[in-house]
């Protein structure tokens, strides 16, 4: 069965996933060197990766036809139908390396200079040698021979790449149109037959490609920060972060037409999805963060982030997402995805009696950007992404057309682009976020006693019970998540044993208070749930089915 898909609605039908196996082979080589020589600490080594992956697919081989709104599904007039066809295995291979050399050079007993170069390269795309320059320094103010300085500074700039991920390969691979072959009839009159693809009428062959003349995505950061011990056992440091992305990666259709029923560059129906890296994103980040060590019974940790970030690439990661304007990327310029205004995070680990540790963990965050877009594809790019034009302020409780203005609870919106402004992209935020997150563990020692604890018991818990890094979130050091400094401890290490082995025993709750956070409101005007939550919002807040979730757990480390 074909997979139906209403646009801000539902989705419905058979499943386009089809079946998936997947072999992936990883290879990888490291060394790392260390020295010391007078006043300088060198190290210098590499790593080199390789990975082999064997695909099979048959996604979307039973066909996906896309209605505009509810009302078009209603009256059964899809305004898209795509298929894909062809083989489905298909085999890739990546390597990258990667050299670096830095030293860190003591210039006085208070003050460090840190520098270094790192070269990387990889297969797969035209950009092979990428050169990052690193330094920064450390300045401790005041104290003395035998006294620490209870005030540092630190100030450092790098640049650092990602590299282009394979998955991004395997799609450029697979959908060449030699491999597999995708198909897109706009506004296809025989819903719900799915005719023969060497009979569909006025398909338009749809390839992936990497532009010739990709490059590694790079990011310049910059940063300066003031670390200040309050009392001997609390710190807090305030931080200043600056971060330029450059050559970050979309999806254009190259192929697109200049006019929507205009010509296209190379004359043919072909959509050609080219992945480019000419997106950028800049991001002003100012970080203050605080640690309270009251020895092994009570430890406190905790940030503030206040985040401005602008970008035209607005994809997840290593899923680049589509221009709405395929030869204007600026007109995509505005408000990142990952920009959450503010950002509160505060930790905890307290002892209790008969070895029991309490750890809280609480997380605010404002709202985040969302998209206004039609479910019309207006400027026949084939994709879905296009943007209505504001007509007025005035808004209505539940969504009503009167002719090509729709009115929403957001606000009028204009679908044919005949009247009004163009609405720039992520124009409105969902609301904010509170979670509560508490855990309690008791770890058990057994057999013979160490010199010291493991450490095993105050961590657990899976890498998603806590937020990681990336664009906009938390830092992994006192100058940021790209390391410009000595990045900081856990505050939740301790709780084991002095024993060789550690059993331990934990309950987490997760959002305990049972506070309902709401994921982004739709933001399809053509949808009947335009401005409003229809799920959950994901990450550290909620997971996909429940708002709240409790996990027992055990743990043996040894």
């Amino acid at each position: 069965q074909p997979t139906i898909r209403v646009l801000g609605a539902f989705t419905n039908g058979g499943n386009s996933l089809g079946l998936s196996t997947d072999t992936q082979n990883h290879y990888e080589l490291q060394n790392y060197t260390s020295l010391v020589h007078g006043n300088h600490y060198v190290k210098f080594g590499g790593r080199l990766r390789a990975l082999t992956e064997s695909n099979y697919t048959n996604a979307n081989f039973n066909g996906t036809f896309t209605f505009p709104s509810f009302a078009a599904y209603q009256a059964q007039t899809p305004s898209q139908f795509a298929i894909t066809a062809g083989k489905p295995l298909t085999n890739i291979s990546e390597v990258d390396a990667g050299l670096y050399a830095e030293d860190d050079w003591k210039i006085r007993p208070n003050v460090t200079l840190s520098y270094g170069l790192r070269f990387e390269t990889q297969n797969d795309i035209h950009d092979h040698g990428d050169f990052a320059p690193r330094a920064s320094l450390a300045w401790g103010i005041g104290g003395g021979k035998k006294t620490v300085p209870k005030t540092v500074l630190r100030a450092g700039y790098g640049i650092f790449y990602d590299r282009f991920v394979s998955e991004l390969v395997l799609q450029a691979e697979q959908l060449n149109g030699l491999n597999q072959q995708q198909y897109i009839v706009t506004n296809p009159t025989f819903y719900p037959q799915i005719p023969a693809v060497s009979s569909l009428p006025s398909a338009s062959p749809t390839i992936y490609q990497i532009a010739s003349n990709l490059r590694a995505p790079s990011i310049m950061q910059g940063a300066v920060s003031v670390e200040r011990q309050l009392t001997k056992s609390s710190t807090l440091a305030v931080t200043y972060l600056n971060s330029l992305g450059e050559h970050q990666l979309f999806i254009r259709n190259s192929n697109a037409p200049f006019t929507p029923s205009g010509p296209r560059p190379n004359g043919t129906l072909d959509n050609i999805y080219q992945y480019d890296s000419e997106g950028i994103f800049r991001q002003n980040q100012l970080i203050t963060n605080f640690r309270w060590n009251m020895g092994p019974k009570l430890s406190l940790f905790g940030f503030y982030t206040l985040s401005y970030a602008n970008s035209d690439v607005h994809g997840a990661g290593s899923n680049p997402g589509f221009l709405s304007s395929q030869y204007n990327p600026m007109t995509d310029y505005g408000p990142a995805s990952f920009d959450v205004r503010h950002r509160l995070f505060l930790l905890g680990t307290i002892a209790m009696p008969y070895g029991v540790r309490l750890s809280p963990f609480v997380i605010v965050q404002s709202g985040q950007p969302y998209d206004i877009t039609e479910g019309e594809d207006v400027n026949g790019d084939s994709i879905f992404n296009d943007r209505p034009y504001f007509v007025s302020a005035t808004t209505c409780s539940s969504r009503t057309v009167q002719g090509a203005d729709v009115c929403t609870p957001l606000a009028t919106f204009n679908t044919a682009h005949t009247a009004g402004q163009p609405i720039p992209i992520n124009s409105e935020r969902g609301q904010g976020q509170v979670a509560v997150n508490l855990r309690l563990s008791k770890t058990i020692g057994i057999g013979k006693k160490t010199e010291r604890s493991s450490g095993s018991g105050g961590g657990g818990g899976g890498r998603g019970d806590f937020p990681g890094g990336g664009k906009g979130g938390p830092p992994g050091g006192g100058l940021g998540g790209r390391g410009l400094s000595a990045s900081g401890s856990n505050p939740f290490a301790g709780g084991g044993t002095n024993r060789q082995y550690n059993l331990t025993f934990s309950v987490s709750a997760r959002n305990i208070l049972n506070h309902v956070n709401l994921a982004s409101p739709v933001g399809n005007v053509d949808s009947p749930f335009a401005g409003t939550s229809t799920a959950l919002a994901s990450g550290p807040f909620n997971t996909s089915s429940a708002n709240r979730r409790i996990d027992l757990q055990v743990l043996f480390s040894f």
